[in-house]
């Protein structure tokens, strides 16, 4: 008597009624998957902030127009590296600025990379958040990634309005600085949150991340690792977990 095996066309209906029970039955998976297309979002921003940071060290503090034909004319102690961050669209830009009258003042045709190329837009790298949002949960009372008491509820903390450049910086956006020692010329020590909804099984949560950026540059990236959610969604017990 002959015994007859499986068809491949079984073989993956069985194995695709496999993967469904096990996602149904397994709410981590689920939690995992959905934190995983986050995470992806958050480290990317978290990246182009370091290339920031690094680009803004390595062009140093003098500046030559490439036009000139006598460069200590021009030498400036004035270059910055400027991330733009816009909390309506959800996008951020970097941009390279060089102060080439020397009047402290950002002017448009400054934010051109002039030692380079001086007809691009000064547009270093640009980048959208994908789902996910500047924004911040009204329950996370927490800083990242110290986990201190935090009074503002704000998405973005200690952070600058841009300054006012037509056709350079937008209204409303937030402008993070670098100096060529790679610090950050800021207020005080910055706080940036990320948040996207999401859902288990049918109840509502939430995915955020936060990064922490101190006057020195140095940054930190955490994540919100709630222990207990109620039924609509609210964190009751959470705290900032370290993964960058």
């Amino acid at each position: 008597m002959r015994c007859r095996g499986f068809t491949l066309t079984e073989l993956l209906v069985v194995l695709a009624v496999v993967i469904i029970v096990a996602f149904l039955a397994s709410p981590p998976l689920f939690t995992w998957m959905t934190r995983q297309r986050v995470e992806q979002v958050a480290i990317q921003f978290f990246s182009d902030l370091k290339y920031a940071r690094r680009t803004a060290e390595v062009q140093g503090a003098v500046g030559i127009k490439p036009q000139n034909t006598n460069p200590t004319e021009v030498n400036t102690p004035l270059r910055r590296i400027y991330v733009a961050l816009n909390v309506d669209n959800n996008e951020y830009r970097i941009y390279r600025w060089q102060d080439e009258n020397m009047n402290g003042v950002p002017e448009a045709d400054e934010f051109s990379p002039d030692f380079n190329n001086p007809g691009d837009d000064g547009v270093l790298r640009e980048g959208e958040l994908a789902g996910v949002e500047f924004s911040r949960p009204g329950d996370i009372d927490k800083t990242p990634c110290t986990n201190g008491d935090s009074s503002s509820q704000s998405p973005i903390v200690n952070v600058s309005s841009c300054p006012t450049v037509d056709g350079v910086f937008n209204e409303g956006e937030y402008c993070i600085r670098f100096n060529s020692q790679g610090f950050y010329e800021g207020l005080d020590n910055a706080k940036i949150f990320l948040y996207r909804k999401a859902s288990r099984l049918g109840q509502e949560m939430y995915e955020a991340y936060g990064i922490a950026l101190n006057l020195t540059g140095a940054m930190q990236m955490c994540r919100w690792d709630c222990h207990e959610w109620n039924d609509t969604g609210q964190c009751l017990d959470g705290e900032w977990i370290r993964i960058r």
